[in-house]
């Protein structure tokens, strides 16, 4: 019967952890955990790049004489943009 407790394999030998190293393995999901809404942010954001690239979003937040002069669609990615932008997480 074999034990379920945490282990690790080292050289096909069956190494039990300490509760130091399952303390840090738990901390280690629980940094990982937590930065979930940042990774999805940025990939979100990374999305939002191939329809307007990232000096565009600039050109066009440093002009509102550019801005009105741009294709609505434009300007609708603009202001999606501008507010994917504003909800970014903390951290």
């Amino acid at each position: 019967m074999s034990e379920d407790r945490p282990h690790r394999w080292e050289t096909g030998v069956k190494v039990y952890l300490t509760a130091e190293e399952i303390a840090a393995d738990a901390a280690k999901d629980a940094a990982w955990s937590a930065g979930a809404p940042m990774r999805e942010w940025l990939e979100q954001i990374a999305a939002t790049d191939r329809d307007m690239p990232r000096y565009l979003e600039d050109i066009l937040a440093a002009s509102d004489d550019l801005r009105g002069r741009v294709p609505q669609i434009m300007r609708e990615r603009f202001v999606a943009k501008q507010a994917l932008r504003s909800a970014k997480p903390q951290g």
